[in-house]
């Protein structure tokens, strides 16, 4: 979900939210003297704040927490992300 503030014809600035939903394919923690750790999919969710120019985007984007590890209980994992997105829009 986006909300576009139009500054004028050709400059914008916006704020989203998106919701996470990623695929711990065969992700995990292998000991060689211990049980394995297995990481698990959940969702999260996503916030950005970015600006708009002509076919120009830039935006920060911040991905909140995630227990990777939550079905383990003396393991704990929080895993968090930033990012900076360039865009170009073509059509």
């Amino acid at each position: 979900m986006r909300y576009h503030l139009y500054l004028n014809n050709q400059t914008s600035v916006f704020a989203n939210a998106a919701a996470v939903i990623d695929i711990a394919a065969g992700s995990g923690i292998d000991f060689d003297i211990s049980e394995d750790l297995n990481f698990n999919s959940n969702p999260s969710l996503a916030l950005g704040l970015g600006l708009k120019f002509n076919n120009y985007s830039l935006e920060l984007r911040r991905g909140m927490k995630r227990h990777v590890m939550k079905n383990y209980n003396y393991w704990d994992s929080e895993y968090k992300s930033f990012s900076l997105v360039l865009g170009y829009q073509f059509f």
